[in-house]
C-alpha cells in the first residue's frame, strides 16, 4: 500500500493559495432585468387562448436561466370559488411552443402533465418554494400526490403568480442566448390556454369563469464590453456557427383498449440521441367532488397503477429500441422500479436530494393503487459519469416499444398511456437564421 500510495502527487491545499480567484469576467459590463409584456392584454379560456411573448435585446446576451412568468388570475363567477389543480400554476397552460428566428425550437404538448410530474421528482421544499409563487399550498405532505391549492375567492378574487418551467430544455440549458444575433423575429415564447375543466376543478360549486390579466415574461439580460460582442457578431458574418445543445421532450398519449393488464405502446419517431423515457397510465377521470380527490382524478395530476395484491401480481416491464431490449430482464415490483426512476433522474447516488415520491404514492405498498407511478427507462450510455450525447440512435426510422406487463385488468385496468421521450438537439445560428437538429 506504501509503495502505491508513494506513486501519487501531492498538492497545494486550498487554504493555503493566496492568489486571486482566476475565474473572473470583468468583460461583463452589467446586468439588466428586464420584462415583457404579452401580445394580449388579457387572455383565459373564455378570452384570448394564445398568448405570446417576443424577447429581443438588440445589445446583449439573454440569462434564459432567469426566464419566468407572471399573470394574475382574476375569479369573475359572483358567489363560487375557483379550486386551481396545481398549486404551481402549470394548469393554466395546455402548451408552450419555442421559437428561435421562426425556427421552431421546443413545441410541448401535455404541458400540465409533464410539468407536474417534473415538479414530484423535486424535493418536498423545493415543490413548497414554486408553489409558494403559485397559488399557494392549503395542504401538502410527502406523499406528493395529495398538494391543494388555495382557492381564489369570488366576486372578482384575485392572485397573481410566478412560473418557471422546468420542462423547457431551452431554459436549463445553461447557455447565454445572443439576443442581437436572433434577428427581428428573436425568441419567441407561445403559451396555450387549455378548457376551463383542466385549469381549475369543475365541480357544481366551484367557477368556471376566470382569466388572466397583466401577462408578463421576466429575464435578465447581460451586457458585454463593445470588443467582446463585436467577435460574436463577425463570427457569424464570417460564415461560422454558434452551436447551443440542449434536450427537449417528445410527448403522446395513447388510448388503451386492451384490458387483460398488459400494455404495449410503440413510438415511431427520429431521435439522434433518445437520452430517457417516461412512461405514466391514467383512467378516466371520474365524477368530479367538491374535495381533493375531485383535483387528484383529473387526467393532468393523475399517475395511476393497480393496487399490487397477490391477484394482481408485481408491475413488470421493458422496453425495445430498434430490436435491442432493455433491460436484459424485465424490472420487477414497484421497489425496482423506483430504484429505475431514481437512477434516470440523477439522483440515486446523492445522499442530499431525493424526490417528493414516497412508498405510498409510488404502489410500494400493498392495498392501494397508486397516484404517483411513473416507469422510467434511462437509455444515455454514460451520462452519470459527465458524458453528453450519449443516448440511443432511432435516427433511421427504428421503433421504441414500451411494454408493461400487470398493470391492472377488467376494471382495474388503465385507459391512457402518456409516454415522454427525452431527446438531443442543437440549434445552430447563423447570419441566415436558426437551424434545429434532433
Amino acid at each position: 500500500m506504501e509503495s502505491i500510495l508513494s506513486g501519487g502527487q501531492d498538492f497545494l491545499l486550498p487554504g493555503l493559495s493566496y492568489d486571486l480567484s482566476g475565474d473572473q469576467a470583468s468583460y461583463v459590463v452589467s446586468r439588466r432585468q428586464s420584462q415583457i409584456n404579452s401580445n394580449v392584454p388579457t387572455a383565459g379560456p373564455n378570452d384570448v387562448r394564445q398568448v405570446t411573448f417576443n424577447i429581443a435585446d438588440p445589445s446583449g446576451f439573454l440569462d434564459l436561466s432567469s426566464l419566468c412568468f407572471q399573470w394574475t388570475c382574476v375569479n369573475s363567477h359572483a358567489t363560487a370559488a375557483m379550486q386551481p389543480l396545481s398549486a404551481v400554476p402549470h394548469c393554466c397552460w395546455s402548451r408552450m411552443i419555442f421559437s428561435i428566428s421562426s425556427a421552431i425550437a421546443e413545441d410541448i404538448q401535455y404541458l400540465p402533465r409533464t410539468e407536474e410530474m417534473l415538479n414530484r421528482f423535486l424535493p418536498y421544499e423545493k415543490r413548497r418554494a414554486a408553489a409558494a409563487m403559485g397559488f399557494g399550498l392549503a395542504s401538502s405532505s410527502e406523499n406528493g400526490a395529495d398538494h391543494l391549492a388555495r382557492t381564489v375567492a369570488a366576486n372578482g378574487g384575485e392572485q397573481r403568480v410566478v412560473w418557471r418551467p422546468l420542462s423547457s430544455g431551452i431554459l436549463n440549458c445553461g447557455k447565454l442566448f445572443p439576443g442581437m444575433l436572433l434577428g427581428a423575429s428573436g425568441l419567441k415564447i407561445t403559451l396555450e390556454v387549455p378548457v376551463a375543466s383542466e385549469i381549475a376543478r369543475n365541480h357544481a360549486n366551484d367557477s368556471q369563469t376566470f382569466s388572466y390579466k397583466d401577462l408578463v415574461c421576466h429575464v435578465d439580460s447581460l451586457q458585454l464590453e463593445e470588443s467582446i460582442s463585436s467577435q460574436y457578431a463577425n463570427m457569424l458574418l464570417s460564415g461560422r456557427s454558434i452551436m447551443i445543445p440542449y434536450q427537449t421532450w417528445d410527448n403522446t398519449l395513447q388510448h388503451l383498449t386492451v384490458q387483460t393488464g398488459s400494455q404495449t405502446c410503440n413510438v415511431a419517431k427520429n431521435f439522434t440521441r433518445l437520452a430517457s423515457v417516461f412512461a405514466s397510465l391514467a383512467q378516466e377521470e371520474p365524477t368530479v367532488t367538491a374535495d381533493l380527490a375531485g383535483v387528484q382524478g383529473k387526467l393532468q395530476n393523475q399517475f395511476y397503477l393497480c393496487d399490487q395484491t397477490a391477484a394482481n401480481g408485481d408491475v413488470e416491464s421493458y422496453i425495445t429500441i430498434n430490436n435491442k431490449r432493455m433491460p436484459d430482464f424485465n424490472t420487477i415490483g414497484c421497489q425496482m422500479h423506483m430504484k429505475r426512476l431514481l437512477s434516470a433522474m440523477g439522483t440515486y447516488s446523492s445522499v442530499a436530494h431525493g424526490s417528493n415520491i414516497n412508498d405510498v404514492a409510488y404502489g410500494c405498498v400493498k392495498g392501494t393503487a397508486a397516484k404517483s407511478w411513473v416507469a422510467a427507462f434511462d437509455l444515455e450510455k454514460a451520462a452519470h459519469h459527465g458524458a453528453t450525447s450519449s443516448g440511443e440512435s432511432l435516427a433511421t426510422g427504428g421503433i421504441l416499444s414500451v411494454n408493461l406487463l400487470k398493470v391492472g385488468s377488467a376494471a382495474a385496468s388503465p385507459s391512457r398511456a402518456y409516454i415522454n421521450c427525452l431527446y438531443d438537439c442543437v440549434a445552430e445560428l447563423k447570419d441566415s437564421g436558426c437551424f434545429v437538429y434532433s
